[in-house]
Parts: structure tokens; C-alpha cells; sequence
């Protein structure tokens, strides 16, 4: 029985080193994979309607800003004003800040949290990283195939299943430290390493779970263009509910319920409770865990349908 664990576990690695190099020497998935990653930073730099931006009262939706445009824009308000006005305006007349480099070192922990929470750059890899992956090569039976003859179905999924989300794991890594760079360099100075990497492991775990659903849909379907059409709906539906819930209610423009959104905010502040963080962080794992072991099994069921013979290949399709 120890010696089938092992074997197990080898082939598990086998297969996933198989899918690794499937991935990354394939051009079709390394330019879904590139695309991805240039979306996810594009989308995610945006302006988000219904979102008021906590350091401009005025502006109905957050923008991130980098330290180049944020400081020009406050010296050529002081110009005009005065440096109370300036404060004002942004909302930070009760913070002891008194040049605009100090004003732009102060946003540093909303623009942080807007980076984190936002989830509108994953609404690409969810539309085609599962799909394209899982179903692509499916219309001929192939991974069925492999599994039914190596006789080790649960080792195929897993590796598949480990492979999807390390790639979803380096999208999502990247694409935070990019934003990080651009827009909150100073974040270890002013907020602390321990709350930097707290947040960029809470996105990851956050898009391992956002992405565990089309995955389970694409095992569950097997047909690449309703995954990919359903993939793009959770995901819009997803950036959605994401961007619904304003920090005040009425500015809110999509009419989906606030309070949890609102809510879910919360978990990204430095102060978060360490309650609240387990609950996210077990909420996640929950989903993740739940969706893969789901996967494992509908892959191992059509698998075995396989072996027996009494789904043809063609039926895949």
C-alpha cells in the first residue's frame, strides 16, 4: 500500500512536469497566457465606476495615480489655493501632511487596498486559461487516453489541476508587483514587509479561487466554446459584483446587494482582525479544495467510461 502511495505520488509529478512543458512550449496557450497577463495589468489599472476615490471627494470612481501625476496635480491646485484647500479637496485635512510628496506617501494604503480587492483583471484568464487548457486537447480523448493507460486518473487530474494554478499563481504575482511598482512603490516604508507579502498572498489565494470554478465547469462540459462563454460570464459576473459596492452606497451604479462587498473590502486593510483574515483565507481554501477534488472525481468517472470502452473518443468532442 506504501509502495502504491509513492508510485502515485511520482507519477503525479511526472505528469505535472508533462504539463508544464505542454504549457509553456505551446504558442497558443504561452499567447493566452501573455495576453492574460498584459490584460490583467491593463484592466486592473483602470478607473472602477461606482467606486468613490478616497483621496478626491469629487471623483465618483477610483483611479489609481502614480506619484508623478498625483504630486503635479496637487502643485498646480496649490498654485491657485492654498495647501488647507489642496488637503481638502483630498480629503485629508486632518492628517499632518504638509507637501504633496507627504499627501501622495498617505494614499498609500487605499491605492494598496484598491489594487488588491479589484479583481477586473482576472476576467480574461478566467474567459480562456481554463477552457483552452482543459478542453482544448479533449476532442481526442487524449488526456482519457493517458490516464486509461498509465491506469492513474486521479495522478492525470491532479497534475493538470496543479498546473492550471501555478500559472494562475504567476499571473496573478506579477501582475500585483507590476501595479505595486507603478503605483505603490513605498508600501514596505510606510506599511510594513509583513503587510505587503500578507496582500500579495491573499490575491493569489483570492485568484486560485476565483479561477477553481471555470475549471470545474470546463471538467463538467468538456466543450471549449460553451466553457469559454460561461468562463466569460462568471467572470463579468465576477468584476461585478466586485465593483458594486461604492464606499458610500449611493454611489453605487450597479444595483447588486452592498454590504458583503462592502464588507470584503475590509479584509485588505492593514488593521484586518486575524479573525476575519482566517475566515477569508479558510473561505478560499474551501472553494479551492472543494472545486479541485470535484474536478478529480468527474475526470476520473469519464476516465474510467474511457477505459471501459462505452464512451467512444468522439464523444469528447
Amino acid at each position: 500500500m506504501k509502495f502504491s502511495g509513492n508510485w502515485q505520488v511520482c507519477n503525479m509529478f511526472r505528469n505535472l512536469k508533462y504539463e508544464l512543458v505542454r504549457l509553456f512550449c505551446s504558442r497558443v496557450m504561452l499567447v493566452v497566457m501573455l495576453l492574460s497577463l498584459f490584460a490583467a495589468v491593463f484592466i486592473s489599472r483602470g478607473a472602477v465606476p461606482g467606486v468613490m476615490n478616497t483621496q478626491q471627494l469629487g471623483t465618483p470612481y477610483f483611479q489609481l495615480v502614480d506619484d508623478i501625476v498625483f504630486v503635479q496635480d496637487c502643485e498646480y491646485y496649490i498654485r491657485f489655493h492654498s495647501m488647507g484647500v489642496t488637503k481638502a479637496r483630498y480629503n485629508m485635512q486632518e492628517l499632518d501632511v504638509e507637501t504633496p510628496e507627504e499627501m501622495y506617501l498617505a494614499t498609500t494604503e487605499d491605492q494598496t487596498k484598491r489594487i488588491m480587492w479589484y479583481c477586473g483583471g482576472m476576467i480574461v484568464i478566467l474567459t480562456l486559461l481554463p477552457a483552452l487548457y482543459i478542453c482544448r486537447d479533449k476532442k481526442n480523448g487524449m488526456p482519457y487516453m493517458r490516464a486509461a493507460l498509465a491506469g492513474s486518473p486521479v495522478s492525470e487530474a491532479l497534475a493538470q489541476i496543479l498546473a492550471l494554478y501555478i500559472v494562475t499563481a504567476l499571473i496573478s504575482l506579477i501582475t500585483q508587483l507590476c501595479l505595486v511598482f507603478f503605483y505603490v512603490p513605498y508600501i514596505v516604508s510606510e506599511l510594513g514587509a509583513s503587510y505587503f507579502v500578507r496582500c500579495l498572498v491573499q490575491r493569489v489565494v483570492t485568484d486560485l479561487a476565483l479561477i477553481s470554478v471555470p475549471m470545474l465547469l470546463a471538467y463538467l462540459i468538456d466543450l471549449l466554446p460553451i466553457s469559454i462563454v460561461l468562463g466569460a460570464a462568471y467572470g463579468v459576473f465576477s468584476m461585478v459584483m466586485n465593483i458594486s459596492a461604492a464606499g458610500s452606497s449611493a454611489l453605487a451604479r450597479i444595483p447588486f446587494p452592498t454590504a458583503y462587498m462592502q464588507g470584503f473590502r475590509a479584509y485588505w486593510s492593514a488593521d484586518a482582525a486575524p479573525a476575519d483574515l482566517a475566515f477569508y483565507f479558510c473561505s478560499a481554501a474551501a472553494c479551492i479544495l472543494i472545486c479541485a477534488a470535484a474536478s478529480v472525481l468527474i475526470f476520473r468517472q469519464k476516465a474510467k467510461k474511457y477505459r471501459a470502452g462505452i464512451v467512444n473518443p468522439k464523444g469528447f468532442k
